[in-house]
């Protein structure tokens, strides 16, 4: 979804209303990245930023972190309902094509009533109440840049959450995570080539490919992950648009070089539910 430029007032009057009378406990938040909280669900909450990006801020993770482009059917859907809070927003949704067909499913309302609950966004159109010609969600075509430029995208991310720096790849096989402290060996940091193969095989399956953070290494390098989706399952559980997506921990996590024995003693005081947990963190 791209918003046009001149349409982002609309963003900017609805974030100076919110942070009169802040709620979901995140004001400073909001007013530190210019951020309008747009719908807080179970896992996190979706904010829209006065510059046009779209955020996630997921507290599965712990830390929480932030997370860029959501799918088309999330953003519609938290558009759809920080609308009713903030009648500005309508400005930001798709206008309805001429050759559009009205959704069976809400029968154009947009929403839809499941036994005793009414009020609720119908998930086969967004809450929109209408779909494509061909049945479809209004979407932009899939964008997959090329590596270089994923990189200087990420790095234009990051320096919004003030992690500029140099970067350094890591391999989730080489990596505990043990509470907010991750522990990396020598072997974890792969050389570019191999990260830009592996960026390469996640573009080429199509299930979407993120960049991640994970924190920040003691020379000073900020450890960051390639990965892209196997499957369509794991690409939806992931929330993974068609496209790239990047992610930061909203709070940095210590990184610590350790020696294979290390490395092997931590694995066996904490065995499979920790390196499970790592293997998320680098999802």
């Amino acid at each position: 979804m791209r918003l046009a430029p001149e349409s982002l007032r609309a963003v900017e009057t609805a974030l100076a209303e919110y942070l009169k009378q802040p709620g979901h406990g995140d004001a400073d938040f909001s007013a530190r990245h210019q951020a309008l909280p747009l719908h807080a669900g179970w896992t996190g909450t979706t904010y829209l930023t006065t510059s046009g990006e779209f955020w996630f801020r997921n507290f599965e993770y712990d830390p929480p972190r932030i997370e860029s482009d959501l799918n088309e059917s999330s953003k519609l859907v938290a558009l759809i309902v920080a609308a009713e809070r903030h009648p500005q927003l309508t400005v930001l949704l798709p206008s309805r094509p001429p050759d559009a067909t009205t959704c069976a499913e809400c029968d154009g309302k947009g929403q839809i009533t499941i036994g005793n609950l009414s009020n609720i966004i119908c998930g086969r159109c967004s809450g929109l109440g209408w779909l494509t010609s061909d049945g479809c969600l209004p979407t932009h075509v899939a964008s997959y840049p090329s590596f270089e430029q994923a990189l200087a995208k990420f790095r234009s991310f990051a320096a919004e959450q003030g992690r500029e720096g140099q970067l350094a790849f890591l391999a989730a096989e080489h990596a505990l995570l043990v509470g907010d402290q991750l522990f990396v060996t020598a072997e974890a940091i792969s050389p570019l080539a191999s990260v830009q193969r592996e960026y390469a095989r996640a573009v080429a399956r199509r299930l979407g490919v993120a960049i991640g953070a994970v924190g920040k290494l003691p020379d000073g390098r900020l450890g960051v992950y390639v990965y892209g989706p196997n499957t369509e399952n794991e690409s939806e559980r992931l929330m993974y648009p068609n496209g790239l997506k990047m992610m930061i921990p909203e709070q940095n996590v210590g990184v610590h070089l350790v020696g294979k024995a290390k490395m092997w003693l931590l694995r066996l005081r904490y065995k499979r539910r920790v390196a499970a947990r790592t293997r998320e963190y680098f999802r």
